[in-house]
């Protein structure tokens, strides 16, 4: 036995039997007295002389020693001793197994695998199903799978290992890109002290991992790959867009391919514009090398796609698609009217994806349309027809949408609610506003800047129009308001609340949306390419009801084009935008196995990083009873042959007298 330890040191306090059998064996207890018919063979007895001593030297024989070994081995079995031998023989495993299954659902474990029809992590949960389902009673299972995003599932029962068992064989791809040094340290948190902890890695290879947090571990790592170790790869790892340099009412599409393999390629690269092809280009890609193919796309284009011909094992990668609508997602149309512009264009502009427009008060007067614009700012002018679009309101005259009877008896800023969405971030120390209007607002505005004597800051939903609308009461060419950090902050906050900053066109697959509502939407769903619907209550949400309306969708697990609905209180659509999931990355493309990951994860199984005593301990304390047990069975077998004669001690033999 090269370890052994107690679980229960207490145990051997039981050793205190040994000097106690012992003295009880050295005692000569004193005859007792026994009438007989006649001393005829009183001679042949012998008996002892009554003056013999109490105590004697501890008499050598077979009995004593049999209660000797069996004390010692009863105590030592109370004390639950545990080594690394005879393990799985007898006693078994000293405790439960515990087996962690790290499972990786990158999007490279969805290239092909080696059977027909299924990938790599299809192989890899199947068996992850079959090592969970094996499991005894009193065993224990944790999986983890890990992308980018990680999904934890425990069980400690027969009943829910076996739920867990058949989870994982139908459980989707988070896709994205892995993080295999996290995992790991989350793996060492998982493993539970005093149980036989089982760490099993189930992946394609195509992962690297940081040597200090292997070898700091705890456990060895069994390593379980799918799918070819060299695999090449050709992958369409970005797709963008940009206004046509030459003609800015056209737009480009630029699609970085990618080879990943040894030897050069030549792949064929086709645009296809709303379902109908548009062209092709043959490209050729060095070893280990990537190329930008940039095409035009014809006015009016809406989705786009790019593929590559011929496809190769990892067909998710070979096309990647974009939007390329105006006004869609990646980008904000503002139209301004405004005859002192400038301060608003740079607040405006400074946004991202923000496309200004600039017209004088006359056109608004004049009755300009404002359609196709996400916001219209009205800079001290009303217009002439209702806004169709959310719309930002600066000192506007009196109207039938904010009255105006008065002019505030002092402009300076007395009330604030810094738990508005729309303050955060601005600083409003030193601001001074010039002579401002006194406005009525709707009850059901929120007003996070106020005077003394009415709102100077306002927004929500106007009745008239049912739109999303904001007041800024003070006129902007007086007061230094636009002079001041806290005025393009405001500005960001306001649109936020009226037409939401747009995201990213394009998100790589398993990448989180992030998702702000505008300020009248009351329902955000989230349409994936199959159809499916997620919907999302923001009124009902304590935090995006509070004010803070942004929030990250984590569902994207598809690969095509997202559709993003919001409808307001009375289910009225008003705003739909599209994003696109792409599943090439120039990580996870790359489908060839790492090759000094063996190296590494061997470090766990190192001095210092293997597993200890606890992890692979059987327990001897069946043995040991085991063996009690048949030493008692000696000694009653040995105590059926002494022959108990009255008056004659136990320990005599009979002895016969002649006739």
């Amino acid at each position: 036995m090269s370890e052994l330890r107690f679980l229960i040191p207490a145990g051997l306090l039981a050793l205190i039997s040994l000097p106690l059998i012992v003295l009880f064996h050295m005692r000569s207890p004193t005859p007792r007295a026994v009438p007989v018919p006649a001393l005829r063979f009183w001679r042949v007895a012998v008996p002892r002389p009554t003056d013999e001593p109490r105590f004697r030297r501890p008499p050598i024989t077979p009995e004593l020693l049999l209660h000797l070994a069996t004390a010692l081995l009863l105590s030592l079995a109370l004390a639950r001793p545990v080594g690394d031998v005879l393990a799985g023989t007898l006693g078994g495993d000293s405790d439960p197994k515990h087996l962690i299954v790290l499972l990786d659902g990158s999007t490279s474990m969805l290239s092909a695998g080696d059977e027909p029809g299924k990938s790599r992590y299809d192989e890899a949960r199947a068996t992850a199903h079959d090592r969970i389902a094996a499991l005894r009673p009193g065993d224990a299972a944790t999986l983890v799978l890990f992308a980018s995003r990680t999904v934890t599932r425990a069980a400690s029962d027969a009943g829910a290992i076996d739920q867990l068992a058949r989870d994982v064989a139908v459980m989707p791809a988070p896709g994205g890109e892995a993080d295999l040094t996290a995992t790991l340290i989350l793996a060492g948190d998982l493993r539970v002290p005093g149980a036989t902890n089982e760490l099993i890695l189930l992946s394609d290879g195509a992962l690297s991992a940081d040597p200090g947090a292997v070898s700091s571990l705890g456990m060895a790592i069994e390593d379980i790959r799918f799918g070819p170790p060299d695999q090449s790869n050709v992958a369409i790892i970005d797709l963008s867009r940009r206004n046509d340099p030459a003609n800015p009412a056209n737009q480009q599409v630029l699609a970085t391919v990618a080879n990943f393999s040894a030897d050069a390629v030549t792949v064929s690269v086709a645009l296809t514009i709303d379902g109908t092809p548009v062209t092709a280009i043959d490209v050729t890609i060095g070893p280990d090398a990537r190329q930008v193919v940039t095409f035009t796309a014809p006015d009016g284009a809406g989705l786009a796609t790019v593929s590559l011909a011929p496809g190769d094992r990892q067909t998710l990668d070979d096309v990647a698609t974009i939007q390329l609508e105006a006004g869609g997602a990646g980008s904000l149309d503002v139209l301004i009217f405004s005859d002192q512009p400038d301060p608003l264009a740079r607040a405006f502009g400074a946004l991202p994806g923000s496309r200004i427009t600039l017209e004088t008060t006359d056109s608004a007067t004049e009755g300009m349309g404002t359609a196709g614009y996400d916001l219209v700012v009205y800079d001290q002018v009303i217009p002439k027809s209702a806004p169709i679009s959310p719309a930002l309101f600066v000192a506007p005259p009196d109207s039938d949408y904010f009255r105006s009877p008065q002019m505030l008896a002092e402009s300076a800023i007395t009330a604030i609610d810094i738990g508005d969405p729309v303050l955060n971030g601005v600083e409003l120390t030193g601001v001074t506003l010039g002579t401002t209007p006194y406005y009525e607002v709707p009850t059901d505005f929120r007003v996070p800047i106020a005077a003394a004597d009415g709102p100077l800051v306002a927004y929500g939903r106007l009745e008239s129009t049912g739109l999303p609308t904001a007041l800024i009461a003070a006129p902007l060419d007086a007061g230094n308001l636009t002079e001041r950090i806290a005025f393009p902050i405001l500005i960001a906050n306001l649109t936020a609340q009226l037409a939401p900053v747009p995201t990213e066109s394009t998100f790589t697959l398993g990448a989180p949306i992030p998702i702000t509502p505008g300020g009248i939407a009351a329902e955000v769903t989230v349409i994936a390419p199959d159809g499916q619907r997620t919907t999302l209550d923001v009124a009902a949400d304590p935090a995006l009801a509070s004010g803070y309306r942004s929030f990250a969708f984590t569902g994207a697990e598809q690969t095509g084009v997202y559709t993003i609905e919001e409808r307001d209180s009375d289910g009225v659509l008003v705003e739909t935008r599209r994003v696109s999931i792409n599943a090439g990355s120039p990580a996870e493309s790359d489908l060839r196995a790492q090759p000094g990951l063996a190296d590494t994860l061997a470090l766990a199984g190192d001095a210092g990083g293997g597993a200890s005593l606890g992890d692979r301990a059987t327990d001897l304390w069946p043995l040991l009873a085991g063996i009690a047990l048949v030493l008692i069975l000696a000694e009653w077998a040995l105590s059926l042959r002494t022959v108990q004669v009255p008056g004659i001690p136990a320990n005599r033999r009979e002895q016969r007298a002649e006739p």
